[in-house]
Parts: C-alpha cells; structure tokens; sequence
C-alpha cells in the first residue's frame, strides 16, 4: 500500500496546484501538468467535481495519478453559487477522499455551525467585505460546533491524515485580528491553519503582512495567509517568503475561474529566483556600509 504523503513533510514554502476539474480524466491530466510546471501538493476540490464521481474508485484515481499529497476542499459553493449540501455530507465526501488515499481536508472554521451573510458576489456582499464593523465569516464561537470540529480533527489525524483549519473571513483585518484568529484555529488541534482577508488598499495589504509575521513568531503550527481583491494578489507571492507554508496556484487559466491565483510555472520562477528574506546571522554581524 502506498505511504500516504502529508502538507507537513514539504519544504516550505510549496507550490500547490489547484484541481477544479468536472471529471477524473481531466483531474489527472491537471495534476500531470501541473507536475512538469513544478507543482509540490494538490488542492482537490470535491465540489467542482460531478457527484457521480464522488465515490473511492474514482477518487483513488485521481489521488494515486501522483506522488505529491493531494487535500480535498469541499465548499459550500462553487462559481455558479451557492450548493445545496449539508456540512454534513461535505465531510463525508471528505473521509471518502480519505479512504481513497487522500492527505488530509481543508475545512472552514464554522463547520456544523455556518456563519451567514449575503449572497456571494452580490451588492451586499461587496458591501459586507468593504465594512471594518462585519463579523469574520468562517469562524464559528459556538461551543458545540468546535466540540465536533475537534472530534473530526482528532478522528482524521489518527487516521493518518492532516486537517487544514481555515476561515476566508471576508472581511477587512488588522495585523492584532489576524493573530487572534490564528491562535484560536490553533487551539482546536489541526495540523495547519490558513486565513483569508479582504484588502481594499495598500494600508490592509500592510496589516496583512505585519500579521503573516506575528503568526510565524506566535504560531506553533504551519499556516497560509493570504488576501482577497486586486489588492492582495501581490501577498501571495510576498507571504510565503515571509512565513506562509504554502501558495495555491492554477495550471493555466480557464474562463470564470479565480485568477488571482498565479500560475505554477510564474511561481517556481520566482521561488528559485528571488534572494529569500531569510537571516542567516545575528545583527551584530552584519555590515551595512
């Protein structure tokens, strides 16, 4: 049987290639292309996929097409909009992925207990994101839902798989609020946190950097930040040079999709080619005439 693969093991950071296909034919010549661009992981989205394939056979042929791990997002909604589904039946789909040989899941902060707001992509939504005073999605304080996101966290860790415990806010943060949320993702036991911001202008774009640093000072576990809007594009290549474990990325670019994702072969280029901010010697060491 073949050893499953973790986030965790990787050096970081790592590319990883976003897997938004309708089927496995096409899951997997991804994932093959992706490979050549210098993809290190996977990020398989159950819910792009037909519901017919979301049985073992299929997804075992998804996962086992590679030796890199591969973690499977399940959304509550797609670039179509909303999907009618429990979050129950999500996590199934989820343990069914990891059965069939999957790393691990990523799953939001408020599982069993969603935290509602406007309809994406609508006026109010854009009026939600932009205010300072609206609640951070994806993060649910009810004690019940955290009991039963603790008990899947510690249900699939002894499993053999790694949870990814993230909360796309949709709303604006501070440097102070990001660590918050960070330390209380961490509180709940997985293995990886990730959280996503609005950024309006260069001043929340700031605020996400100074907290990507108070997370890797503060943070006894791997975490992704990142940014929403046009804004925030720029932090997925600045963040994991300064902290951030990973980057998600596309293959290429298809109609409708999320393009503020880079693409893999841009982000090797400047992985292996930026001079990483990375000390390697104490202050009174170093020169600066």
């Amino acid at each position: 049987m073949k050893k499953r693969r973790t986030f965790t093991e990787l050096a970081q950071p790592f590319i990883v290639g976003v897997v938004s296909e309708t089927d496995p034919e096409n899951c997997i010549k991804m994932i093959k292309m992706s490979e050549y661009d210098g993809a290190d992981a996977f990020d398989l989205y159950l819910h792009s996929l037909d519901k017919k394939y979301l049985n073992k056979e299929d997804l075992r042929a998804i996962i086992s097409s590679t030796n890199r791990p591969v973690l499977t997002l399940n959304y509550r909604w797609n670039f179509k909009g909303p999907i009618d589904i429990t979050d129950e039946e999500r996590v199934r789909q989820h343990m069914l992925a990891l059965e069939a040989g999957s790393a691990g899941m990523d799953i939001e902060a408020d599982l069993f207990d969603e935290v509602r707001g406007p309809l994406p992509w609508s006026k109010e939504a854009f009026d939600y994101s932009t205010n300072d005073n609206s609640r951070p999605r994806e993060l649910s304080f009810d004690p019940k839902a955290v009991e039963r996101q603790k008990k899947l966290i510690k249900e699939v860790q002894q499993a053999g798989g790694e949870i990814l415990l993230s909360a796309h806010t949709r709303v604006p943060l501070t440097g102070e609020k990001i660590l918050n949320i960070g330390k209380e993702l961490e509180s709940r036991g997985p293995n990886m946190a990730k959280i996503v911001a609005v950024c309006r202008n260069e001043e929340d774009v700031l605020e996400n950097i100074k907290g990507c640093i108070a997370l890797k000072k503060e943070l006894k576990i791997p975490f992704q930040l990142q940014g929403h809007g046009e804004h925030a594009k720029v932090l997925r290549v600045i963040n994991p040079m300064l902290g951030a474990m990973l980057v998600f990325c596309h293959q290429t670019l298809k109609p409708g999709g999320f393009h503020d994702q880079p693409l893999i072969r841009i982000m090797k280029t400047v992985f292996d080619s930026v001079d990483w901010i990375r000390v390697t010697k104490p202050l009174e060491e170093e020169k600066f005439l």
